[in-house]
């Protein structure tokens, strides 16, 4: 903004040392039905995205097929996770929900089609503070130590809908559990590089 202190109007609405005016002015001859300013801001930092693991979190799974879910009912009708800002507060101490992905092929009876099947196996670690991992490689890395080279950190994008399938039962305590979620920024405890 020439002539003051800020880059753009976003940083001047954002300075919070008082009441913000934006003044502007139509020259002569110049017909405005309309003016407005939109301003975007970043959603705040602090929470992290939890999938819920207990008895029959999902109805529609075969027998032998056990999931982590967004949901808490067994008909999968109420969302309980928000995938855009998380839904719980990174200093709340969960486990992690880990994957180990086999590559298992689709079983026979899955009624409800591939979309939810993940291909592999799913446990839950210790609870920890989700701010505990500073970076995804961080929390990657505390599910090998829990569960060997071959594990790491459960994503939203394993399966789909906001079901992760397992063809084990789900080890580890019933509840929330932190997953990751690739494109969300908002919605994860940890960074995806080196810093926040």
């Amino acid at each position: 903004m020439p002539g003051t202190r800020y880059e753009t109007v976003l940083d001047y609405v954002q300075d919070g040392t008082g009441v913000q005016i934006v003044d502007f002015s139509v020259s002569d001859d110049t017909q405005v039905d309309f003016a407005a300013i939109a301003i975007c801001q970043k959603p705040p930092r602090g929470k992290g995205v939890t999938y819920f693991n207990g008895r029959s979190t999902f109805n529609h799974l075969p027998a032998g097929v056990h999931a982590v879910s967004c949901s808490r009912n067994k008909i999968y009708q109420s969302v309980n996770c928000n995938l855009f800002k998380g839904d719980t507060a990174c200093d709340t101490p969960l486990p992690l929900v880990c994957f180990h992905d086999l590559g298992l092929p689709v079983p026979d009876k899955f009624a409800v089609g591939t979309p939810f099947w993940s291909g592999g196996n799913v446990a839950l670690t210790r609870k920890r503070r989700g701010d505990n991992f500073k970076t995804i490689a961080e929390a990657h890395a505390f599910c090998r130590l829990e569960f060997g080279a071959e594990w790491r950190v459960a994503s939203f994008h394993d399966s789909s809908r906001g079901v992760i399938t397992s063809s084990v039962p789900v080890s580890g305590p019933k509840g929330s559990a932190w997953v990751d979620i690739k494109d969300q920024p908002y919605a994860t405890c940890w960074a995806r590089g080196e810093e926040r």
